[in-house]
C-alpha cells in the first residue's frame, strides 16, 4: 500500500472527487486525517507550480523517459516511439532554456 500522501495525490490525479478521496482515506488510512492529508497533497501540488521551469522540464523527462520504458515492456512500440519525440522536445526545450538564461545580461542596479 503507497503512503497515504502519493494514494490521494493519485486519486485527484485520476479526477476522484473530495468525498470519494475523504472515505477512501478514512477506509485505507484509517491513521490518517483526510484533511490534513489532502491540505499537504495540494501544497505540494503548490510548490511543484512555483517550481523553477527547469526543475519541471527535468520532472517531465524523467517521466517521460519511464513511460518509454514501461511502453517498451509491454510492446507498445508506437508510444515509444511518441515518447521518444516527446523527449526530443524536451531536450530541445531545456537546451533552449540554457541559452536564454547564458544570454540574459547581468544588469547590477
Amino acid at each position: 500500500k503507497p503512503p497515504v500522501e502519493r494514494a490521494i495525490e493519485r486519486w485527484i490525479l485520476e479526477g476522484q472527487d473530495l468525498t470519494a478521496i475523504r472515505e477512501a482515506t478514512a477506509r485505507l488510512y484509517p491513521q490518517a486525517d483526510p484533511d490534513k492529508t489532502l491540505a499537504v497533497v495540494t501544497q505540494n501540488f503548490v510548490r511543484l507550480y512555483r517550481s523553477p521551469q527547469e526543475a519541471i522540464t527535468g520532472w517531465c523527462m524523467a517521466a517521460t523517459r519511464d513511460l518509454y520504458r514501461r511502453l517498451l515492456e509491454v510492446g507498445d512500440f508506437t508510444g515509444a516511439l511518441k515518447a521518444t519525440a516527446q523527449l526530443a522536445a524536451l531536450a530541445e526545450r531545456a537546451e533552449r532554456m540554457k541559452k536564454d538564461t547564458r544570454q540574459t545580461p547581468d544588469i547590477d542596479l
